[in-house]
């Protein structure tokens, strides 16, 4: 007779007081992403994790509780989104950063914040012995992704984020010969 074995799913959500927890089984690592107010059904999804939104709400409708959005960000003022670039249309990138930053930090997965500490020019010698002079910009990683909308848009400061739009840029793509990383 065959014997029958159980799968264990890798991964598990759980309810711990408040917080939902998404479990890796075979990691044994758990990591919050979510809050639930049981007593009036609110869930809010923590920023930069609402990829766990569909599941999260899945596991809470498995258990028969009610759940609705303290998150929703309000679209209603959003510029159109062209069809080409969809919601990297730059007039929108603009917009989500300015009105409702939480939702652009998750939207384009922002990893990282660099403030400009200063410039300086430099003489560059090529091959064929011609001196140029380059413009090159230093910058300081800051902790956490608190950024000033202003900022960004005059190039202050540089979001870096695994999408590239108007207002991010891509960690390789933002290092190169024009640009140093200081230490503080």
């Amino acid at each position: 007779m065959k014997e029958d074995k159980k799968i264990t799913p890798k991964i598990e959500y759980s309810l711990d007081g408040n917080d939902v927890l998404r479990t890796d089984t075979e990691k044994d690592i758990s990591l919050k992403v979510a809050t639930y107010d049981k007593k009036n059904g609110l869930l809010s999804i923590v920023p930069g994790l609402r990829n766990y939104q569909g599941p999260v709400q899945r596991f809470l409708s498995t258990l028969g509780l009610p759940y609705r959005h303290t998150e929703s960000f309000n679209k209603s003022g959003a510029p159109a989104m062209s069809a080409a670039e969809g919601d990297k249309t730059p007039a929108y990138v603009r917009w989500m950063a300015d009105k409702h930053p939480e939702e652009f930090v998750a939207r384009y997965k922002v990893t990282q914040l660099y403030t400009k500490t200063g410039k300086e020019s430099r003489a560059f010698t090529d091959p064929d012995d011609i001196v140029s002079y380059r413009d090159i910009a230093f910058y300081r990683l800051e902790q956490g992704l608190g950024f000033d909308f202003a900022k960004v848009a005059n190039g202050d400061q540089v979001l870096i984020a695994d999408r590239k739009t108007c207002m991010t840029e891509l960690y390789d793509r933002f290092l190169n010969e024009t640009m140093e990383i200081v230490e503080c």
